[in-house]
């Protein structure tokens, strides 16, 4: 003999309350958590990298002092970093704002210089130390990043000298070349590809460089 289940309506109001109050309740926990959405991954958001101040487009970028003030690297290295800026540069707060007086300055360095390649980005990378230790970056962006800049003209200078001196590749190019270079100064990534965690001070873009 079969025996009928029969489905009482309360049974059913009650499954369907439970259901709607656990996908409030979800919805509530997601939101608590910041959670992207389910078919957004975090490695697709956008990474933020500062580009506006790097390549001097930001609003204060005009406001820059063109006199160089005479430092060294250590010196630059020392000045904080603040504590809300992310290693990776995405902190939002920072995308378009200068910190004083790293990045409010143009800086003249004595150095040497022991390497130069081109990166992926376009950038003309240059490793620089003092004979007191200090290893420090400098950067000559990419030209056709700058369109706009107060300081484009500069730039592309230091970047046509720099091409026509060594044609960069993106293989670095050991040097040993005494040199006074001039930038302005910029809080980039603070963690290097070994992990090893610094300030992340350097010169970017660089403004003029003089070979000895």
């Amino acid at each position: 003999m079969y025996h009928r289940t029969v489905v009482r309506p309360a049974s059913v109001l009650s499954a369907g309350v439970l259901i709607v109050v656990g996908l409030v309740c979800y919805a509530m926990i997601r939101e608590s958590l910041a959670l992207p959405p389910e078919d957004e991954s975090v490695d697709t958001l956008p990474v933020l990298r500062r580009e506006v101040v790097k390549w001097a487009l930001d609003d204060a970028a005009d406001k820059i002092d063109r006199r160089p003030q005479t430092a060294t690297i250590a010196a630059l290295l020392a000045l904080p970093r603040p504590a809300d800026l992310r290693s990776d540069d995405s902190s939002p707060r920072y995308q378009d704002k200068r910190i004083a007086p790293l990045e409010t300055t143009i800086w003249r360095l004595e150095a040497t210089l022991t390497s130069i390649v081109l990166r992926e980005d376009g950038d003309l990378y240059l490793v620089l130390v003092d004979g007191r230790g200090g290893i420090m970056v400098g950067e000559a962006p990419n030209v056709e990043e700058c369109k706009g800049s107060v300081f484009r003209d500069s730039i592309a200078a230091v970047w046509d000298q720099l091409v026509e001196r060594f044609q960069p590749t993106q293989r670095p190019r050991p040097l040993d070349l005494r040199v006074t270079i001039e930038g302005i100064g910029f809080f980039g990534r603070s963690t290097d590809r070994e992990g090893a965690h610094h300030s992340g001070a350097r010169l970017m873009p660089i403004t003029r460089i003089q070979f000895h």
